[in-house]
């Protein structure tokens, strides 16, 4: 009994953590193989995408004490926290774009040219509104009924001329993010195929879902594709 109600706790922190580039929980990408809790100790089994994964990468560092930059060489000209701090950037411009966008859908006003007025109490209470709240929280952007929804990245409003500029550019960071973890989610399938039972379907910004189903098979391009890159390491 102890040993379900501790797998079962581990479980539910897993699904709290995200893929900083995709901003998708690792459990719902597939990435955690299997889980198991033992005389109270919890073992994790992750499997990834591509054998040149960057937590591949980052395992060995940490087996080696290297830390960050040993691990990373030249490519961390920057520290970790800084990075983290990209990712928290994009993921927030990408769900800003979401809510919005669908704002827009759901009703004849406003004009995106007016998004400048809305305020993030006037968003409804759904998936896309609480996950660019979350993603707010984590910048320590405004969270009030009363702050504007569309900002820059310092939380700043966007001047009323900027403001399809600024929406372009969120919809291009929004349509990075979400066609890396399709692509990512494809290339675990590719790798593992038992790993699509592991897989949450996604959704579109619609509401249809978006499962590995729909996918349709692998082509044997992408295949090859990915045993070459696979062949890179």
């Amino acid at each position: 009994m102890w040993a379900a109600q501790l797998g079962a706790a581990a479980r539910a922190a897993l699904d709290t953590v995200h893929d900083p580039e995709l901003d998708e929980p690792i459990t719902d990408l597939g990435f955690v193989r299997s889980l198991t809790a033992d005389d109270g100790r919890i073992t994790v089994h992750l499997r990834l995408p591509t054998s040149f994964c960057s937590p591949n990468f980052a395992n060995r560092g940490l087996a080696a004490d290297a830390g960050y930059r040993g691990t990373f060489g030249h490519e961390a000209e920057r520290d970790l926290e800084d990075l983290r701090d990209v990712f928290r950037r994009k993921a927030h411009t990408a769900a800003m774009e979401r809510a919005l966008s669908a704002l827009l859908r759901s009703r004849p006003g406003p004009a995106e040219e007016r998004l400048g007025d809305v305020v993030l109490g006037d968003l409804p209470d759904t998936a896309a509104t609480r996950a660019l709240l979350r993603r707010r929280a984590a910048l320590g952007l405004g969270t009030a009924p009363t702050d504007p929804a569309l900002v820059d990245d310092e939380g700043r409003p966007v001047p009323p001329g900027e403001i399809p500029l600024r929406l372009r550019f969120a919809r291009s960071v929004r349509i990075s993010v979400d066609g890396n973890a399709h692509f990512c989610r494809g290339l675990l399938r590719t790798r593992y195929p038992d790993s699509a039972a592991d897989q949450t379907p996604r959704s579109r910004d619609g509401g249809n879902p978006v499962d590995a189903a729909e996918d349709g098979p692998v082509s044997e391009e992408k295949t090859t594709r990915t045993r070459n890159a696979g062949q890179i390491v």
